[in-house]
């Protein structure tokens, strides 16, 4: 509601649609995960328990890391075949086609490079501490949104948007470990 204006605004129109086109491309990537995201929720949460020693949730957290790092890599590989062929699969200025596949690499990149943070995110709801973590999804749409005005402002239009999602993502993921990590 308040990005797409201004984007289009500052950007332009091919800016948005590419940015559109990549965060529709990415959402429908996760599909590869296959319903694992869900599945390693419910078992951090069954097997959570702050009153004993926690083996049985160390153990699904564990597992769960190597999954995750299949799901991951397979994504990986998808967003950068999707950069590989991007001037068959969008339309648009060379320029944009180029900035498109420089930001599907970074996805693909960070997709990988997320993997060892992305379970704390699961491990803080299973704790049912969800007021925390409700405080840094808040914080992280919150940055996302500073960081996106601030780049694209700043004249790094498609590449800065995807930074800025990129970046407020890492916080996010960076503040659910310390917290997990703190409180338990």
């Amino acid at each position: 509601i308040i990005l797409a204006p201004l984007v289009l605004k500052v950007a332009g129109q091919e800016v948005l649609g590419a940015y559109s086109i990549i965060m529709q491309v990415i959402g429908y990537g996760l599909i590869i995960d296959f319903g694992l995201s869900v599945s390693i929720s419910r078992y951090l949460s069954r097997n959570f328990d702050a009153r004993n020693d926690g083996a049985k949730f160390t153990n699904v957290f564990n597992v769960s890391r190597y999954f995750v790092l299949v799901t991951n890599t397979l994504l990986s590989v998808f967003i950068i075949m999707l950069a590989i062929f991007a001037d068959e699969l969008f339309k648009g200025s060379q320029k944009i086609i180029g900035e498109i596949r420089i930001c599907l690499y970074f996805f693909a990149i960070w997709s990988v490079i997320k993997t060892p943070f992305i379970l704390y995110t699961h491990s803080l709801r299973a704790s049912q501490n969800m007021s925390v973590a409700n405080i840094i999804g808040l914080f992280s749409g919150a940055c996302r949104l500073i960081l996106s005005l601030y780049l694209v402002y700043s004249g790094f239009g498609l590449i800065g948007l995807i930074i800025a999602n990129i970046l407020s993502e890492f916080f996010g993921l960076l503040l659910n470990r310390i917290c997990f990590n703190r409180l338990y």
